[in-house]
């Protein structure tokens, strides 16, 4: 037979009962929050592991690209060592070279103090452990092209007899004509010379003068110009730019060299067609 529970001690049990189910409830909340916690740390802690491995993999492409261009830079430092060595060696043979040829042309003479201890003069900036032996002075950043030897005695510049002797060759070189056409009493041409730089200089020319056996001159007019000549140009793509002022690719091709001959002929099918490229080719054929 059970005991009978008094009535003070039920109270007591039934509070400590509602107190273990606040705790209990109390603890179970906690526990959600703990999972969410969790659960939200677990995902965090993926991205930053994809993070990572994405960090990882683009370190790994840049060590390799930079291992590619570090060995790609030390390959060029050495080419540069080694072509800045043949440059030297170059110059020192190209100084001999161009003392021989003074030589036969005549010795230096100083015309401020007459002395004969003459060196070359080099411009631009000065290149470190370029020239050691002191055969030639720096005449600085300016090129001067009436200066090109210095007096080591008294330190003037000059013209020497050397560079005097080869500007007579470049003044010697005469014209020469690359591309001639021609069309009903008049021609076009372009033509070009070495100037003393021994670049080329290029410029056009127009010719009419042939009308005058067919009209008379006071039937031209006076202001009509029978031969005209253009500015200088570095190119002889801007002295084709500077024809297209006339229809010269529907004119008959007198001449053309062969340096130029196919970027004429791109040129002439660029402008009139490829008929007008063929049309050329045939005549060039015949010449």
């Amino acid at each position: 037979m059970q005991k009978k529970i008094e009535d003070g001690d039920l109270l007591r049990l039934v509070s400590e009962e509602r107190e273990l189910a606040n705790r209990l409830a109390g603890m179970r909340d906690r526990k959600g929050e703990h999972e969410s916690a969790l659960t939200k740390l677990d995902q965090t802690h993926w991205e930053v592991v994809r993070r990572i491995q994405d960090i990882t993999e683009h370190l790994h492409r840049a060590t390799n690209e930079l291992r590619k261009v570090t060995d790609e830079r030390t390959g060029r430092t050495g080419e540069l060592r080694s072509l800045t060595a043949d440059i030297k060696e170059v110059a020192k043979q190209l100084r001999t070279l161009r003392r021989r040829i003074q030589d036969s042309v005549g010795q230096d003479v100083c015309p401020g103090c007459g002395s004969t201890e003459i060196v070359p003069l080099t411009y631009g900036n000065p290149v470190a452990d370029f020239d050691d032996d002191e055969s030639s002075v720096n005449g600085g950043c300016c090129v001067n092209l009436d200066e090109t030897v210095c007096c080591s005695d008294c330190g003037k510049h000059f013209l020497g007899n050397f560079d005097k002797w080869q500007r007579a060759q470049m003044d010697s070189s005469k014209p020469e004509t690359v591309l001639e056409v021609g069309g009903e009493g008049s021609s076009l041409a372009i033509v070009r010379q070495r100037n003393q730089r021994r670049s080329w200089k290029y410029w056009c020319l127009r010719d009419e003068r042939t009308v005058l056996g067919v009209l008379p001159k006071d039937e031209l007019g006076e202001d009509f110009v029978l031969f005209e000549q253009s500015d200088h140009v570095d190119k002889f793509e801007d002295a084709l730019l500077r024809l297209d002022r006339f229809p010269w690719f529907s004119f008959v091709p007198l001449k053309v060299s062969a340096e130029f001959a196919d970027l004429v002929l791109r040129e002439v099918e660029r402008r009139g067609g490829k008929e007008a490229a063929v049309e050329w080719t045939e005549r060039l054929k015949g010449h």
